[in-house]
């Protein structure tokens, strides 16, 4: 299954570079493929490689989104801030009838921690979520277990917030392992920030998306309502002077994205590969020196 559409993101790319080969457009352009972008592992180590050093303009693409085949937006808002952990509980394994009182239970801990992450309060300041998606221990159900595992993350539409919700995370995880008389190590394993689109390059897509006869519905505005750690790139570029946008080309999916039945309407492929190529040749963007897509 498309699951997200990064494979889709892959097809583009790909295309897009086979347009190109003729390197006949201003600058110089630059394809960047993002791994591991879903555990938001992916823009940070790029960033930290330099994958955007020396980027003027820097067009980040997703399908999808909630639009439908035939819609674009430009622009996009709305990104939350994300942090994602792993928590490992150790504590000391028992026989569960013969001497519970020597064991430790990893595993109780761990769910008592699931419980008050979930419970922690909201802020009035921004909109928040945390979820942990994975919990796991024990190796037999009469055995007090000693190991105990779960993943979660937590999102703000404020960066400050986010950095005191995830205060927050790790004080419940120190404090729930130590209810339990258990060990816990947490480790920060994907990270996302926010962002916003310089509207100057807004501007530019969409009056290159309005040469796209597939594109009837061109926003320049969108709320994404999720996180995206190509926000690090994007922060990374304007950081250096340049300029930054985050375009999302409608798929319509019949689901939400990472629900069982969510798909891509292949229909939506062929519009973002012209709808790039047409900016990568665009004199609007001839000042630029490298142009930077990142699917």
């Amino acid at each position: 299954m498309h699951a997200c559409g990064h494979d889709g993101h892959v097809a583009i790319g790909l295309a897009l570079a086979a347009r190109l080969a003729d390197c006949s457009f201003p600058g110089n352009v630059r394809l960047i493929f993002e791994a591991a972008e879903e555990g938001g592992r992916g823009a940070a180590p790029l960033v930290a490689g330099s994958a955007v050093i020396g980027v003027d303009r820097l067009l980040c693409l997703h399908l999808g989104l909630g639009l439908p085949v035939g819609t674009m937006a430009a622009g996009n808002v709305g990104f939350f801030a994300n942090t994602k952990l792993r928590a490992v509980f150790t504590g000391r394994a028992a026989h569960a009838a013969a001497a519970p009182e020597e064991g430790r239970n990893a595993l109780l801990g761990a769910a008592t921690a699931v419980l008050s992450i979930h419970a922690l309060p909201r802020f009035a300041a921004a909109a928040t979520r945390v979820n942990v998606g994975i919990l796991q221990g024990g190796a037999a159900p009469n055995i007090i277990p000693a190991h105990a595992e779960l993943s979660l993350e937590v999102r703000a539409t404020d960066g400050d917030v986010n950095e005191e919700l995830t205060r927050r995370v790790r004080n419940v995880l120190d404090h729930a392992a130590g209810m339990h008389e258990l060990e816990v190590s947490v480790e920060t394993i994907g990270r996302a920030t926010t962002a916003d689109c310089d509207r100057a390059l807004v501007a530019e897509v969409a009056r290159a998306a309005s040469t796209v006869p597939a594109f009837a519905t061109i926003l320049e505005r969108h709320d994404v309502g999720a996180s995206d750690d190509a926000t690090l790139m994007m922060r990374a570029v304007q950081s250096q002077g340049g300029q930054a946008t985050y375009i999302v080309v409608g798929a319509s999916s019949p689901s939400p994205h990472h629900s069982p039945s969510f798909d891509l309407d292949e229909a939506s492929l062929g519009p973002a590969v012209a709808l790039l190529e047409h900016l990568v040749r665009s004199p609007m963007l001839k000042g630029a020196n490298t142009v930077s897509a990142s699917v």
